[in-house]
C-alpha cells in the first residue's frame, strides 16, 4: 500500500434514484494498488473533496473544496431545509458535471473545472433566493435575460471584468447542455438566438488573445530583478550557513521528543490525529527556543521569527528570479525538482540554458516541459535546493512512517492518513516546497501563499510607482503613483512576453543581455521540440505583433515627424483620401504587419525583407538615416541626441587623425539632420578649428 490513485468513481444515473438513497453515493475516492477503495466524498456530503483530483501542484487543499454549506441573502445556508430544492439542483448537476463527459468536448472535464464552476453557480442562486425561485424550471428565456442584465449592472458597478461576466452567465449555458442528467434544469435554451460572449459584447476571435494582465513597468522590472540577485549572491550565503546549524538543533530537539514515553505512546494515531502535531510541535519549539540565541547572535538575527522570515524571502527571491527569466506559470514553477537546472549546446555550437518541468496547459493531461533560461537563473536554482534538501528529506522519513502504519480500519484515520501519502509524493523532491512550524511539515506552496510573499517582497524592494510609470499601467484606477507595485505571480509570463517581444523587435534594452537567445532562430529551435513550452513561445509571438502593431499605428495615424528612407511613403499614406474599410489605426497596422517585419537597431526601424545593409547599420548609425528601408521616429531622438553628444566629444579628444574628425562631423551632421526631421530644436555645431585636428 505505498501508492494511491486518486479515481473518479463509477456514475449512477442520479435524477433517475430517490433521494433518499443518494447520500452514500461517492462522489471522489481513493484507489490501493490492490483494488480496494476509500471514499474521500459521498452525495451526502456538505464538503466535497476534489484537491487530490488536481494535479497542479501550486493549490492549497481547500482550493479543491465545494462547499455547499453558505450563506444566502435571506440569512440561511444552501443546506438548511428551507433550501432543499436549490440544495438538491445544485448536488444534481455538479454531480453530473464530475461524472459525465461534457456535451460538448465529449471528454471528462478536469476536478478544476468543476471547481471554477462554483463561483457563478453561486452568483446564480443568490439571484434566485433574491427574487424567490426555488427551481432551475423557473428560469424561461425571459427571467435568464434578467440575469444577463443583473449580470451587466453588477459588472459596470464593481468594474469587474468582461470575462467574469461572461463566466456568470455561461453557467446558464451548462445547465441547459446537462439538462440530459438532470432533474431541474432551464426548461429551454437560455438566449436561443445569441452566445454568452456576444451578450457581453463580445466575440471570440476579436478579443481571444486580448491581455488585460498588468506588465510590470520597465524600470520596477529592472530594479527587481537586480535587487534579487544582489539577495541571492550577497545575504544567502550567511543565510543558508546559519539554516545549516538551525537543522541540527531541530534534528537533535525532534530525536528527543521523539524518545520520550508521552509521543511513542499511540505513536501512529498521535502524529495524524488533529491533537498530536500541535503537541509535538510545542515541545520541539521549546527546544529548539533554547538553543537559537547562539545562531541568532552569530548570524545576525533578532529572534527565531525573523529567522524564518528570511528564509521565506530567500525562497521568494529564487522564484521571482526563476519566473522573471523564464515565463513560466506559478503552477509550472511550482512544479520544478530538484536538479530542474541544465545546460546543453544548440545546434550553433551555443551553450543554452534550461528548467525542466511540467506544464499543465490541460490538467487532465499534464507533460514535461523545459524552459530556457539565462545562467543566472543557476544560482536561484541552487539557493532553492539548499532550503528544500532539510524538506525533501522530511518528505522520505514521514512516507516510510506512514507506509509502516498498519489499516486501523477507522474511515476517518485511515482517509487521512492516504490524504498526507498523496500530498507527500506529489511533493517529494520539489524544489519549491513549503513547511509550516519548526517541525518543518511539509505542504505545497500555493497561489496565495505565494502572491502573499511577493507583495511582501515588493514593500521590501521598496518597488514604489512613479509618475513616468503610468504610462505603461492599464488600470490607472486601481494602480496609482506612490503606492508598492501590487507583484503578483501572474504579472511575469505576461512581462516576461513583452520583453522578449522588444528584444526580437531589436528594442535595446537593459535585460537584453538576459533574453539574447530569443531570435527568430531560437522560435525555431522552440517550435521544433515538443518538450518545448509552446504557449509561452505563441505568447511570445503575439506580444511582438501587437508591439509591431502598435509602432506601425504610430506611424499611419495622426501628425508625428517622420524620417529615414521609408518614411516618404508612410507620409504619403497618410495623405491618402481613399476610405478605409476598417474600424480604426490599429486595425490597419495589423493588417498591414502581416507583410511587414520590423526590426529594431536602436537608432532606428528596419523594414528590408532581403539582405539590405548586411546588418552593417547596427554598428554604423549614420547608414540608416538615407537608406530606403530605414524609419526613424521620436521613440529615437534621445538615441541621436547622444550619437550628436558623443562625437562632439571625440572633437575634444587631443591628436585626432583627419579620418577621425570627419567620421565624427559627419555623424554630428547627420544627427542634427535627423533631430531637426523630428521636429527638435538644436543649435548646429560650430566646427571651427575642427578640421585643423591632427595637421602637423
Amino acid at each position: 500500500m505505498s501508492r494511491f490513485a486518486a479515481i473518479r468513481p463509477a456514475w449512477i444515473m442520479i435524477h433517475d434514484c430517490p433521494q433518499e438513497r443518494r447520500a452514500d453515493f461517492d462522489v471522489t475516492s481513493y484507489q490501493y494498488p490492490d483494488g480496494r477503495t476509500l471514499t474521500i466524498s459521498k452525495y451526502g456530503d456538505h464538503i466535497w473533496d476534489f484537491s487530490r483530483h488536481i494535479q497542479r501542484s501550486n493549490g492549497a487543499r481547500s482550493d479543491g473544496f465545494l462547499n455547499f454549506d453558505f450563506v444566502l441573502p435571506d440569512g440561511k445556508s444552501l443546506i438548511d431545509p428551507t433550501h432543499h430544492r436549490l440544495l438538491h439542483s445544485a448536488k444534481e448537476y455538479f454531480y453530473a458535471r464530475w461524472m459525465h463527459k461534457s456535451p460538448v468536448s465529449k471528454k471528462f472535464v478536469s476536478a478544476s473545472t468543476v471547481i471554477s464552476d462554483w463561483t457563478p453557480f453561486r452568483a446564480l442562486l443568490k439571484w434566485m433566493v433574491t427574487r424567490e425561485f426555488s427551481s432551475l424550471r423557473q428560469l424561461p428565456p425571459s427571467v435568464c435575460m434578467a440575469y444577463v442584465a443583473a449580470v451587466k449592472a453588477d459588472m459596470r458597478e464593481h468594474c469587474r471584468g468582461v470575462r467574469t461576466a461572461i463566466t456568470r452567465i455561461e453557467i446558464l449555458h451548462l445547465l441547459y447542455l446537462y439538462r440530459e442528467y438532470l432533474a431541474d434544469h432551464p426548461p429551454r435554451h437560455p438566449w436561443p438566438e445569441s452566445t454568452s460572449h456576444m451578450l457581453m459584447g463580445r466575440t471570440r476571435l476579436r478579443d481571444h488573445y486580448q491581455a488585460t494582465t498588468e506588465i510590470i513597468p520597465e524600470r520596477l522590472y529592472i530594479k527587481l530583478g537586480r535587487s534579487a540577485l544582489d539577495y541571492l549572491t550577497e545575504a544567502a550565503p550567511n543565510l543558508l550557513t546559519a539554516y545549516d546549524e538551525f537543522q541540527s538543533i531541530r534534528e537533535s530537539a525532534m530525536d528527543a521528543v521523539n524518545a520520550s514515553k508521552q509521543y511513542r505512546r499511540d505513536g501512529s494515531r498521535h502524529r495524524l490525529s488533529a491533537t498530536g502535531i500541535p503537541a509535538i510541535e510545542a515541545a520541539v519549539t521549546s527546544r529548539i527556543r533554547g538553543r537559537f540565541p547562539l545562531i541568532a547572535q552569530k548570524y545576525g538575527f533578532s529572534d527565531l521569527k525573523h529567522f524564518w522570515s528570511e528564509l521565506e524571502f530567500a525562497r521568494t527571491c529564487c522564484y521571482v528570479v526563476c519566473a522573471m527569466f523564464s515565463g513560466m506559470r506559478d503552477s509550472e514553477l511550482c512544479s520544478l525538482q530538484m536538479g530542474a537546472f541544465s545546460r546543453s549546446q544548440g545546434f550553433d555550437n551555443e551553450e543554452y540554458c534550461w528548467l525542466s518541468g511540467t506544464t499543465y496547459k490541460l490538467e487532465i493531461d499534464p507533460r514535461p516541459a523545459r524552459w530556457m533560461v539565462p545562467d543566472a537563473v543557476e544560482q536561484a536554482v541552487n539557493v532553492a535546493s539548499r532550503l528544500a534538501a532539510p524538506i525533501n528529506e522530511l518528505i522520505e522519513v514521514e512516507l516510510d512512517q506512514l507506509r509502516s502504519i498498519p489499516m486501523e480500519g477507522i474511515e476517518e484515520f485511515d482517509r487521512a492518513r492516504a490524504n498526507r501519502i498523496l500530498e507527500l509524493n506529489r511533493l517529494r523532491r520539489n524544489l519549491f516546497a513549503d513547511w509550516t512550524g519548526p517541525l518543518m511539515r511539509a505542504r505545497p506552496l500555493d497561489n496565495a501563499t505565494s502572491n502573499q510573499r511577493l507583495k511582501e517582497l515588493s514593500e521590501r524592494f521598496g518597488l514604489i510607482i512613479a509618475p513616468k510609470d503610468m504610462a505603461e499601467i492599464r488600470d490607472r484606477k486601481k494602480i496609482v503613483a506612490g503606492a508598492t507595485w501590487p507583484l503578483a505571480t501572474h504579472q511575469f509570463r505576461r512581462t516576461f512576453a513583452v520583453f522578449v517581444a522588444r528584444n526580437m523587435l531589436g528594442d535595446v534594452r537593459y535585460l537584453r543581455h538576459h533574453f539574447k537567445h530569443w531570435s527568430i532562430d531560437m522560435t525555431l529551435y522552440y517550435a521544433s521540440d515538443p518538450l518545448f513550452d509552446d504557449s509561452l513561445l505563441e505568447t511570445t509571438l503575439t506580444t511582438r505583433d501587437e508591439l509591431q502593431a502598435t509602432v506601425l499605428s504610430d506611424w499611419l495615424t495622426g501628425k508625428k515627424p517622420l524620417t529615414g528612407g521609408r518614411s516618404g511613403h508612410i507620409l504619403q499614406f497618410r495623405q491618402r483620401d481613399k476610405p478605409k474599410t476598417v474600424k480604426g489605426p490599429t486595425e490597419v497596422a495589423k493588417s498591414l504587419g502581416d507583410g511587414v517585419f520590423i526590426r529594431g537597431t536602436g537608432h532606428s526601424w528596419c523594414l528590408a525583407t532581403t539582405a539590405g545593409c548586411g546588418g552593417e547599420g547596427l554598428y554604423d548609425a549614420i547608414r540608416c538615416v538615407n537608406c530606403r528601408e530605414s524609419v526613424i521616429d521620436q521613440s529615437h531622438i534621445g538615441i541621436w541626441r547622444e550619437i550628436r553628444r558623443q562625437q562632439i566629444e571625440t572633437l575634444s579628444w587631443p591628436e585626432l587623425g583627419q579620418p577621425v574628425v570627419k567620421r565624427a562631423l559627419d555623424h554630428i551632421q547627420a544627427a542634427e539632420q535627423v533631430l531637426a526631421d523630428l521636429g527638435e530644436r538644436v543649435e548646429p555645431y560650430q566646427s571651427e578649428g575642427a578640421g585643423d585636428a591632427g595637421k602637423d
